[in-house]
């Protein structure tokens, strides 16, 4: 059930950001062209990961809890305003994956003319009886929006001609629990952080971003995108012991990075995608750290089909 409504949940989001795209989309045809009146279809290798690390600095404590990473198959279609793709991690895929672990990992990234929001939900369960659950979201504004385009690096359903470039600005808030039955840092290890036997870990953040990307486009086809996002989260982080509670209340930079490189023509498009985005956050002595790291690797081949008056007048409330 609660898979279910998180599912419904990010599709609801996904799709009505990207409805919104369609009101008022004007923009510089010398810098990009759009394809929404096209079927876009897509086949895609998807690697979703996420890695948490804790670390104390006084003891030299310096621990990475990583799931397996599923290597997933996917296909794809985008038509006017909606998107919607399908993966799953087959079993020739994923030969060496430990059975162990239970996992959860649900990730949207929409991208409008004028907006951006990713939305993440995350249940990881690890022998022996390490969970952890994380949620967040971001929503940034594109400034140059009539001569950037986000949707032609990272949804393919557009194509930039000229090089162009473009400020974000927005904001985020991330939340999340790591529990562990006895301790989440060994107690071999030595020094206070092992000594204290933390079993729980509590933090929540939200605060403004801002950020820059740019894309250098060669020969009209050949593109390469980079995009570096800022902020400054104001949060709470809390370590749970058999002493007692340790948090602290304050401020921390995290950083979301997004990297798209690929060929492009009017016909079809071969893209490698890669995101990733980093959460940092201090204990109250500063010494003792929490750092998650969330992404996706994606390479992509898409192919865009001409639309017929009946195909179009079927769907048109998609446009």
């Amino acid at each position: 059930m609660k898979t279910r409504s998180f599912l419904c949940l990010f599709l609801c989001w996904a799709n009505l950001l990207n409805a919104q795209s369609k009101q008022g989309d004007t923009h510089d045809t010398t810098y990009y062209t759009s394809f929404t009146d096209k079927l876009v279809s897509r086949g895609f290798l998807d690697q979703r990961y996420s890695k948490l690390r804790l670390s104390d600095s006084e003891d030299g404590s310096n621990l990475t809890y990583k799931p397996d990473n599923v290597l997933s198959l996917g296909t794809g279609v985008s038509y006017g305003w909606f998107t919607f793709n399908l993966s799953y991690g087959f079993g020739f895929l994923n030969s060496s994956k430990d059975k162990g672990t239970k996992y959860f990992n649900l990730q949207s990234h929409s991208y409008s003319q004028k907006n951006i929001v990713d939305l993440f939900a995350q249940f990881y369960s690890v022998k022996p009886s390490f969970k952890t659950q994380f949620f967040g979201g971001s929503y940034q504004y594109v400034f140059n929006n009539k001569r950037f385009s986000y949707r032609a690096a990272f949804l393919q359903n557009e194509w930039q001609k000229k090089s162009s470039g473009t400020f974000l600005l927005g904001a985020e808030t991330y939340f999340g629990t790591v529990k562990g039955d006895s301790t989440i840092i060994p107690v071999s290890n030595p020094g206070s952080a092992g000594e204290l036997k933390n079993h729980t870990v509590r933090f929540y953040e939200f605060g403004p971003n801002i950020g820059y990307t740019y894309t250098l486009v060669i020969k009209q086809h050949f593109s390469v995108t980079g995009s570096l996002s800022v902020s400054m989260d104001y949060g709470r982080i809390t370590f749970e012991s058999d002493v007692g509670k340790n948090y602290k209340d304050g401020f921390t930079p995290n950083f979301f990075t997004r990297v798209s490189g690929g060929y492009t023509t009017n016909k079809w498009a071969l893209n490698a995608i890669w995101l990733n985005d980093n959460i940092r956050m201090k204990g109250k002595d500063n010494a003792r750290k929490l750092n998650i790291d969330n992404g996706n690797v994606r390479i992509i081949y898409t192919y865009r089909f001409n639309t017929g008056p009946k195909f179009k007048k079927k769907l048109r409330f998609l446009n």
